[in-house]
């Protein structure tokens, strides 16, 4: 029993849930830029149900899963710091509870981005694939730490992994720092980076809980929406990662906060805020 369990552990930590700090991918996102660059011609936008048909040829789960991940990666729903496609249609937002347009609407292709996650391939080990025919990349052989520009999330079976987005410019100089100078030159707080979230926001700093961070790789964050105050309305300009325009209106219509007469979602094109809380009067 106890062998059983460590191997299936294993086997969903390796090859589904907890991604890959070499490249900052897990399987699904590997593939799904693997299978696209191997085979879609990118000169052009295309639909992304014929995307998801290439990849789930090597990948064992639904299309579904796939559309989903394929989403989260582009430019319109600008959950990373670095996205790898561009799009065309209704990706959904990540500060957003909609859900994106069906695939046989939204159309995407890879952008230049991507270039630097194939940077050489010849050196790339290949692996039998999980589904299908062929090979696939264990891991792709990108150029910088993208782990922790893009940030990424998982959890497996007794394992479970949070890391924060970074500016791509501050990884990239502290990188390099490291590498002339010995990584184990690097110190806290001359070295501390801070998180760089893709929806913006403000960070509330607390130095004890960055050096957590820099040195042993855990620590805690507190992220606040950016506001503007306008008369009696409250304008949220940015919502903080991981939470959702949805989200913060469900909660202040439970909170029954005195004061507060309205709170609106006002997400759209060229719209002054995302959510908008209008206040009894100019006091509150």
């Amino acid at each position: 029993l106890t062998d059983g369990y460590v191997d299936y552990a294993k086997e969903i930590i390796a090859k589904r849930s907890i991604p890959d700090l070499r490249d900052g991918l897990k399987p699904v996102n590997r593939r799904i830029l693997y299978a696209i660059k191997k085979n879609i011609k990118n000169d052009g936008f295309s639909k992304s149900v014929t995307l998801v048909g290439e990849v789930v040829k090597i990948h064992p789960h639904g299309d579904a899963s796939v559309y989903g991940t394929l989403c989260s990666m582009t430019d319109g729903n600008g959950s990373l710091n670095v996205p790898f496609f561009a799009t065309n249609g209704n990706f959904g937002r990540v500060y957003s509870s909609d859900t994106p347009s069906a695939s046989r609407y939204t159309k995407a292709m890879l952008n230049k981005n991507a270039d630097d996650m194939f940077y050489d391939m010849e050196a790339c080990e290949m692996v039998p694939a999980e589904e299908g025919d062929g090979l696939e990349p264990a891991v792709l052989p990108v150029r910088y730490p993208i782990c922790l520009i893009n940030g990424t999330s998982g959890m497996a079976v007794s394992v479970a992994t949070e890391i924060p987005c970074f500016n791509f410019h501050d990884v990239v100089n502290l990188t390099i720092k490291g590498l002339k100078n010995g990584f184990d030159s690097l110190k806290v707080p001359d070295d501390t980076i801070l998180p760089d979230f893709p929806v913006g926001g403000i960070l509330v700093r607390d130095d004890a809980e960055l050096a957590k961070i820099m040195t042993v790789g855990k620590g805690r964050l507190k992220v606040r929406a950016k506001v503007d105050i306008q008369g009696k309305e409250i304008l949220v300009r940015e919502v903080p990662y991981g939470r959702t325009c949805e989200g913060i209106m469900k909660m202040i219509d439970t909170m029954d906060i005195y004061g507060i007469s309205d709170v609106r979602n006002t997400q759209g094109f060229k719209s002054k805020a995302l959510v908008t809380i209008t206040c009894k009067n100019k006091k509150i």
